[in-house]
């Protein structure tokens, strides 16, 4: 097939190469917003000072990433939502009071509380009581 013949398909259907032009440009934003997410996912966070920070029993993943961005946590309770949701790590946070390190990034928090590395706290009985 020569370059005349190639020219002649294009000019028949320029819908068509519309179309697919359009396509392959949405795919290309898809691709590279879904890097831009996982790029932010893994970047250090903002806390400058470890947080003991507390997962209530039946508590929304809204509310946690709302009580998140008040401590100064996360920068932006929509986008950790949205990562979240995307990653199922949502649905699998477990209740419990954990230790978030300085610098935590977004997907070392999902990873801490889906894991449910909380805080162990020690009792002493007294003996014979």
């Amino acid at each position: 097939m020569n370059a005349l013949q190639l020219d002649k398909i294009n000019t028949r259907n320029p819908r068509l190469v519309s179309v697919a032009a359009g396509v392959a440009s949405i795919g290309l934003f898809l691709l590279a917003a879904y890097f831009a997410l996982l790029g932010w996912a893994e970047r250090p966070g903002y806390l400058e000072t470890p947080v003991r920070y507390e997962v209530r029993f039946g508590q929304s993943f809204g509310q946690i990433a709302a009580q998140l961005e008040e401590r100064g946590v996360i920068e932006s309770p929509r986008l950790f939502s949205f990562y979240a949701r995307m990653t199922s790590f949502d649905v699998a946070v477990q209740a419990g009071e954990y230790d978030l390190p300085r610098g935590v990034s977004p997907v070392g928090l999902l990873t801490l509380f889906s894991t449910g590395q909380v805080v162990l706290h020690s009792v002493q009985l007294a003996e014979g009581a």
